[in-house]
């Protein structure tokens, strides 16, 4: 499991390692499955990208039941982008068990809710297994 967190730095420019690691997962040769913890407009922007390359399963992990169902079946974030369709292949869900098939996690969501979603995910982990170590680190130092 790979864990990103993305983070504006002072001067508001997306950390660089990111974007290497996007640029790979957008021509990656493999099947990935890619979670994405929030559908907000980084969230979204950055899964529509993800979804581009056909071997990526890309699935936003939000809380609105309708913004999953408008997702999933219009293609659509109006919430966020009015005028945009989204990629098809660009999938959401609720169920929070599902980031358990995850192979690479991103964490585009407001950093005062990183903690506590990191630890509604450790409660979810029902194969009672360690949350990965550097989730651990995010719980136990709240530093991520």
């Amino acid at each position: 499991l790979q864990l990103f967190s993305v983070v504006k730095t002072p001067s508001n420019k997306i950390k660089w390692v990111i974007f290497c690691y996007l640029a790979n997962l957008l021509k990656g040769k493999r099947q990935m499955n890619i979670f994405i913890l929030g559908g907000g407009v980084f969230g979204t922007a950055i899964g529509n990208q993800l979804s581009n390359n056909p071997m990526n399963k890309v699935v936003l992990l939000i809380r609105n039941n309708a913004q999953e169902i408008e997702i999933n079946e219009h293609n659509t974030n109006k919430r966020y982008f009015p005028n945009k369709k989204l990629n098809k292949s660009l999938s959401a869900t609720t169920e929070k068990e599902e980031l358990l098939k995850a192979e690479v996690i991103f964490i585009v969501i407001p950093s005062k809710k990183i903690v506590k979603a990191l630890n509604k995910f450790a409660k979810t982990n029902k194969r009672n297994t360690e949350p990965p170590k550097k989730i651990n680190k995010c719980i136990r130092y709240k530093k991520c």
